[in-house]
């Protein structure tokens, strides 16, 4: 047996899988882990979302007069995250993604935010995350 604790798991989840499916399906589990978990790749078989932009789109009261120059000079627009997530299927409720949100939980192309309000771009793939293994591709369209 192992003595770190990580081989010790990779060996155990190996065997298991190697008895309900094949040896080959063990190396392949391995090889996806080691490249998602550990290398941060993004999985092969990402879910890719469309979403409306009216279904996710900050209203003016919401956003600040950053935001409001940042749309005024590019392409981007005014998100409300808490929305994007419910939008993706990360996440049950609005609330429980605003509550994520300020967890610190979320990422925006594998940047973390706490920003209710963010600038996407509209028209143009992005990563969306929340936590470390659920992540979407995700454009938003007119």
């Amino acid at each position: 047996m192992a003595n770190n604790p990580m081989i010790f798991k990779m060996e155990l989840a190996s065997r298991i899988v190697s008895d309900f499916h094949s040896s080959e399906a063990a190396a392949d589990a391995a090889t996806k882990w080691q490249n998602q978990a550990q290398k941060g790749q993004v999985p092969d078989d990402l879910k890719h979302v469309i979403i409306p932009y009216g279904a996710v789109a900050a209203g003016a009261a919401e956003q600040s007069e950053a935001q409001m120059a940042v749309r005024q000079d590019s392409v981007k627009e005014p998100i409300r995250l808490s929305k994007l997530l419910k939008e993706c299927g990360l996440v049950p409720s609005v609330n429980y993604g605003r509550m994520k949100i300020e967890e610190g939980a979320v990422s925006i192309d594998r940047q973390k935010t706490r920003d209710l309000i963010v600038s996407l771009p509209v028209g143009k793939d992005f990563l969306v995350g929340l936590g470390k293994h659920q992540i979407r591709s995700v454009r938003i369209v007119r």
